[in-house]
């Protein structure tokens, strides 16, 4: 059977999970680089699609697998019962979305609503893994539909849940019965610090062990559960990252599967119910947080978090009406504390000054007042809103960057991925962060693994000057003053940022 990741433009691609199983399927699209509709036939009574860009998913549609978005926020607070029942009554009786009825009747913010669908769609992908031998088809190159709920999604968090959870565990039975008595190593194309997908902490903490060969015996020793270990190390070999110690890269072709050996639990992930608890529904990002924070700085983040997702007209607490004298006003009141050492009081003065640069723009104002006034309603709306918010977050992360506040620079990189969770920008931004975070042996051991990463990824960007930047701070710190000189003689590079950098790193 033909992969998929070989599909001509235009073409149809047709087959059942039996034969083609959904994580190969998942990982075909993404080598790929596919865009278009997958359609899967779950029953004849409604439409389940996926539509993919690049590869990743960014609309989930499943009605058949009936997750329901208003019990989701039921379950995490931020939703009354009464509310709850009502929503999910008004679209029985209209047949129409549960978002859509919560997004005409407001019942809940813009951003928690967003946060909600992308949940539901994250659990419709997963309960996907147990529909069985069911058929389906991708349209290479079809056009995503204007009423699409936009919900991205990165495919690997995906296949790790939905493999943990399905009950269906061939992939992880194979890979156990083949791999008995092994020892497995991370491959150099997965360097520590740099994570283009969005893991948990636990998968972090197997990946960080494979820097040296280790057993399944070995790694259960990090307190993680057999059945867990068995779905990371799946996962990995899924996509090539990683190899055992005899030097054999494990095979990504997992199509043809042998009977069941082992025996492993299934463990069927479930929601959790308090809204506080912010591991349990992390928001989706595609990209490796840095793991150092200066003493004192977490209650300032907590007391930040809030403020994610808020548009230019809540940060200031005024409205679209509002008068240019208003607007002025609440500009000055709120970034009257942008030299404080305190970072909460720091980055709320930032954020007013970012409103202001765009509120009383007489080329901007209009056409963003009009995007969040549309945005509830219209995909493409919030889209342009998206456009405008996010520029000036990557802005105040590279100013963090370059005085080196890591933790506020992850604070921005993280509104940046709520926002937009498809950037693929956003991973080297937080890799060098996290380049910036790490102190003694580690941060020459994250400069060694970024060196390589960073050259390609200015290779194939040759005008993302930042990347130029981060490439030049990192050799510079790692002795190599000739790559250095080569990379500020590129055009273009900003000099006053590549000489603060180089200076920080320059051993």
């Amino acid at each position: 059977m033909a992969k998929i990741e070989s599909i001509r433009l235009g073409g149809d691609y047709t087959g059942r999970f039996g034969e083609y199983p959904l994580p190969d399927l998942l990982l075909g699209l993404l080598r790929g680089n596919l865009t278009g509709l997958l359609e899967i036939q779950l029953d004849p009574s409604a439409k389940n699609q996926v539509f993919f860009k690049n590869g990743v998913p960014v609309s989930v549609m499943l009605p058949s697998l009936v997750v329901s978005l208003s019990e989701i926020l039921r379950d995490r607070g931020e939703l009354e019962q009464a509310i709850m029942e009502s929503v999910r009554l008004q679209a029985s009786r209209t047949s129409t979305t549960e978002s859509a009825v919560l997004s005409s009747n407001s019942s809940v913010l813009p951003g928690t609503l967003q946060r909600g669908m992308r949940i539901r769609a994250r659990a419709e992908m997963v309960k996907l893994f147990d529909v069985g031998d069911k058929f389906f088809r991708f349209q290479e190159g079809a056009e995503i539909s204007p009423d699409a709920e936009i919900t991205i999604l990165q495919p690997l968090p995906i296949i790790y849940e939905g493999l943990l959870s399905s009950k269906e565990r061939r992939h992880v039975q194979h890979f156990l019965n083949r791999t008995r008595g092994r020892r497995f190593v991370r491959l150099d194309t997965y360097p520590i610090g740099v994570n283009a997908f969005e893991w948990s902490d636990q998968v972090e903490s197997v990946v960080a062990a494979l820097s040296t060969p280790k057993s399944i015996d070995e790694l259960t020793k990090s307190g993680l559960p057999v059945d867990h270990l068995a779905v990371v190390l799946t996962t990995l070999s899924l996509t090539g990252m990683v190899e055992d110690v005899s030097g054999e890269v494990l095979s990504r072709e997992i199509s043809s599967l042998p009977e069941r050996q082992v025996s492993l639990p299934h463990r069927p992930l479930k929601l959790k119910s308090s809204r506080s608890n912010s591991k349990a529904n992390p928001p989706l990002s595609p990209v490796n947080k840095p793991d150092v924070r200066p003493p004192g700085q977490d209650a300032s983040i907590e007391k930040a978090k809030p403020l994610i997702g808020k548009n230019f007209y809540e940060i200031l607490r005024i409205t679209p009406s509002s008068s240019d004298e208003q607007i002025q006003r609440a500009v000055n009141f709120f970034s009257k504390n942008s030299k404080s050492e305190k970072l909460y009081e720091r980055i709320v003065a930032t954020l007013a000054k970012q409103a202001g640069r765009i509120l009383l723009d007489t080329n901007k104002s209009g056409e963003y007042r009009q995007a969040v006034m549309q945005s509830k309603e219209a995909p493409k709306a919030m889209q342009q809103r998206i456009q405008i918010e996010i520029a000036s977050k990557l802005e105040a992360a590279f100013e963090a960057i370059l005085h080196a506040r890591t933790v506020e620079a992850d604070f921005w990189l993280t509104w940046a991925a709520a926002l937009d969770p498809s950037r693929a920008d956003l991973r080297v931004h937080r890799a060098f962060v996290s380049f910036q975070a790490a102190s003694g042996e580690k941060k020459t051991h994250v400069a060694s693994a970024l060196r390589e990463f960073l050259a390609e990824e200015v290779a194939k960007h040759p005008a993302a000057h930042i990347f130029q930047i981060y490439l030049a701070a990192v050799v510079a710190s790692l002795g190599e003053t000739e790559l250095v000189v080569n990379i500020r003689g590129r055009r273009g590079v900003a000099e006053h940022a590549m000489i603060s950098l180089i200076d920080q790193y320059t051993n």
